[in-house]
This record gives structure tokens, sequence and C-alpha cells, in this order.
């Protein structure tokens, strides 16, 4: 059981990932209607890895009232374009 948890929150990752490196995300967007890649997710796993990105210097965020705008920092889009890269090597 603790692999497939394991699993799904590097897929949450990653999907995160894909979505603040095609725009910032707003974490209220997420609570009341997520992206499709996100719709998995729950809120407290998504706010979970955006909290450990932020920790890890990978996403910043910026307060706007009540909400949270969450963008990519350079280390982030870095982190991006390996992955990318290495999923291409991989097909």
């Amino acid at each position: 059981m603790t692999t497939d948890l394991a699993i799904k929150e590097k897929l949450c990752a990653l999907s995160l990932l894909k979505c603040l490196d095609e725009n910032p995300l707003s974490l209220e967007e997420v609570r009341k209607s997520p992206r499709r890649i996100l719709s998995v997710y729950s809120i407290k796993q998504i706010v979970y890895i955006l909290e450990t990105f932020t920790n890890y210097g990978i996403v910043f965020f910026e307060p706007e009232g009540q909400d949270r705008i969450y963008y990519l920092t350079s280390l982030g889009k870095r982190l991006v374009q390996k992955v990318a890269l290495n999923s291409f090597r991989n097909d």
C-alpha cells in the first residue's frame, strides 16, 4: 500500500510540474475546479506537494487576497526540462 501512495504522490508532483510549466497555478482554482490532469488528486495531496516544492525552491507563490498563485522558479524550469529530456530518452 505504501508503494501505491508513493507512486500516486510522484504522479501528482509530475502533473503539477506540467501544469506549472504551462501557466501559473491558483490554489483557489485547484480547489474549485481543478485542471483535468489534477482532478484525480486530493487538494490535501496537491497542497502538500506545492509546499514541498516551495521548500526546495522549485516553485514560489505570490499571495493574492485569500489565494496563492504558484509559479515555477528557474530551478523548477530546469527540473521540467530534465524530466522532459529523460522521458524522450526512454521512449
